[in-house]
């Protein structure tokens, strides 16, 4: 069926729309014969998660981050970098550091110190060890905010991440403006 002929409110789905959506750009890739026509929101039914949710998840991972980054900064962690990133079928904020240039023992303390952190602020903790050096991921359910910390011969890297959203592209940009100033 011709896309561009058909009658009512249905259109062909421009590229740049289906590229920004994880799940329809993975849709895309793998059937790039298949015309892909979108249904018009109906009012009061978004496709996408609201403006207000994607707000309270960014400020759910900074607020985790504030008392995160004090333990990062006595160690001197190198910069962050904090977005949007893409995630399944959704996107998460996400907040990574790397602390480069500490020795296994201070590896240790940061991860013990991380750890702690986490319990007192009721977080679900999950100690492990890849290649033979420790990890430790560490779960906040009320607000599905997972924190992962890997300690690595060259640098222990640190990840926050917050619950992932479906969000349009056009949601993204207004919380990607935000989340680029949130301290």
């Amino acid at each position: 069926m011709d896309a561009a002929a058909a009658p009512g409110p249905l259109h062909r789905v421009d590229a740049a729309v289906i590229g920004d959506d994880p799940f329809w750009a993975a849709v895309r890739r793998r059937h790039p014969d298949v015309d892909l026509v979108l249904l018009p929101r109906r009012a009061g039914g978004a496709t996408s998660d609201c403006l207000d949710r994607g707000r309270d998840e960014l400020r759910a991972v900074v607020e985790a981050w504030r008392w995160i980054a004090p333990l990062l900064v006595e160690r001197g962690a190198a910069d962050r970098t904090a977005g949007w990133r893409g995630s399944g079928s959704g996107h998460r904020f996400v907040i990574e550091t790397a602390v480069r240039g500490i020795d296994r023992v201070a590896r240790t303390d940061l991860l013990r110190a991380l750890a702690v952190g986490a319990d007192r602020a009721g977080w679900r903790l999950a100690a492990g060890e890849r290649r033979g050096l420790p990890v430790l991921r560490a779960l906040q359910q009320e607000q599905r905010l997972h924190l992962r910390v890997e300690a690595g011969p060259g640098a222990t890297v640190l990840r926050l991440r917050g619950a992932p959203l479906r969000l349009g592209a056009a949601d993204r940009a207004v919380l990607e403006q935000e989340g680029s100033s949130w301290e």
